[in-house]
């Protein structure tokens, strides 16, 4: 995955550049895989420590950790989340395992109503017309997800992960993450 992130401009290709969180974000990852590469070893101790432990971890990435009033994983919000899953018939790989709220988990879900409201787009142009009815009921899921869910913790859990991370790789990660959340933010809720 580095090297792939490493090579063919794939920094370059992220479609919002204009943001100053985002572009700082992009410029950290970079640094990380530039002339002097940070060496994967400490990129995974980084991942170790922020996202696993052995000790308190300093950016779990569940969502009912931060909503639920006890701090746990798998309560009533993991429980929703995989509801919204199954209404597009989706299911986490891991289920009953892991818990389906995982930051990205979340954002994969995220990707696919995106992509569900842009087919509802190709559609209509392929047939000459303009569903507007059903782009709306897809650019509603997607805003009441966010809202509901992914924008309700994604702040404080890229807080964590900044201001853990020990590797501009990391901190580039939240910093990319908040960015794009925050924009999801403006754009599809309001």
């Amino acid at each position: 995955m580095v090297a792939g992130l490493a090579g063919d401009g794939v920094l370059e290709q992220c479609p919002i550049q204009d943001d100053p969180v985002t572009a700082e974000g992009l410029a950290a990852i970079g640094r990380s895989l530039g002339e002097q590469p940070t060496p994967l070893t400490e990129m995974f101790a980084d991942h170790q420590r922020l996202f696993f432990g052995p000790e308190n971890l300093l950016a779990c990435p569940y969502e009912s950790v931060y909503l639920n009033p006890e701090h746990l994983t798998f309560g009533a919000e993991t429980l929703e989340v995989r509801r919204w899953y199954g209404r597009y018939g989706l299911a986490a790989a891991a289920v009953g395992r892991e818990p389906d709220d995982h930051i990205g988990l979340e954002l994969a879900f995220v990707a696919h109503l995106c992509l569900q409201a842009l087919d509802v787009v190709d559609a209509g142009e392929a047939a000459g017309t303009h569903d507007d009815a059903a782009l709306q009921v897809a650019v509603r899921a997607l805003a009441e997800f966010l809202g509901d869910h992914l924008l309700a913790w994604s702040e404080e859990f890229c807080d964590h992960v900044v201001a853990g991370a020990g590797t501009d790789f990391y901190r580039g990660v939240g910093l990319l993450t908040r960015g794009l959340t925050r924009r999801m933010g403006r754009d599809f809720t309001a």
